[in-house]
């Protein structure tokens, strides 16, 4: 090859990479979005940080620490019902799937008679659709189910929010973060208070006075 001819290809090699220079420079990538930015939800809940908001704001707290389900891999199955899906009651869904986190958990595993301020107590609520339960016994197990989320109800227990019903905060919220019912609401209250002396909890029972299955 001439001398020409190699000057000629080192000059359109040049020209090349002068050019992806220079549209790299006017078209910078957008840089990765690192884990923290992605999950920008809490991993956990600082029971302090509930205590001085209002209860929208208490609400929207714990949907968000809810809607990383870091709950599903860190805490308990409620004591009472079995582990994972089982059928539920009004007014709740028709599948429920129920977690407490280790304040909560060890107050029952030690029969302590009341749950502890920081309790917390995340009850999925599912709904059938399509799928068939099997009745043909009574322990309540649900096998085979994938989920189909309706509901998320909450109680975190905060000290000196509400003594008259066990200082519970109560929510209600849909999949989207919509909050249904925060703080305390009476029909909650109400229904929780046919097992007060279980600290109104239904199922786990903490006191050991609960002698019938619950919600």
């Amino acid at each position: 090859m001439k001398n020409g001819t190699w000057i000629s290809v080192a000059a359109l090699i040049v020209a090349i990479v002068a050019a992806i220079i220079a549209f790299t420079q006017r078209n910078p990538q957008t840089p990765a979005t690192t884990p923290q930015e992605e999950v920008a939800a809490p991993a956990a809940i600082n029971m302090d940080d509930l205590v001085g908001m209002e209860d929208q704001e208490k609400a929207n707290l714990l949907f968000s620490f809810a809607s990383t389900k870091a709950y599903q891999f860190t805490w308990h199955y409620e004591t009472e019902p079995p582990a994972g899906f089982y059928e539920g009651n009004p007014p709740h869904g028709g599948i429920l799937r129920t977690y407490m986190n280790n304040i909560a958990y060890d107050a029952v595993e030690r029969q302590l008679g009341t749950f502890p301020p920081g309790s917390i107590i995340v009850k999925e609520n599912h709904m059938p659709g399509d799928f068939q339960i099997d009745k043909s016994d009574d322990s309540r197990v649900v096998e085979g189910f994938s989920g189909n989320l309706a509901a998320i109800t909450i109680m975190a227990k905060i000290s000196g929010y509400n003594p008259e019903a066990g200082d519970w905060f109560w929510t209600k919220l849909q999949p989207d973060g919509t909050i249904d019912a925060a703080g305390k609401p009476e029909t909650c209250i109400g229904c929780h208070g046919t097992v007060s002396k279980n600290d109104f909890v239904y199922d786990a029972n903490v006191s050991g006075t609960l002698s019938r299955a619950g919600n």
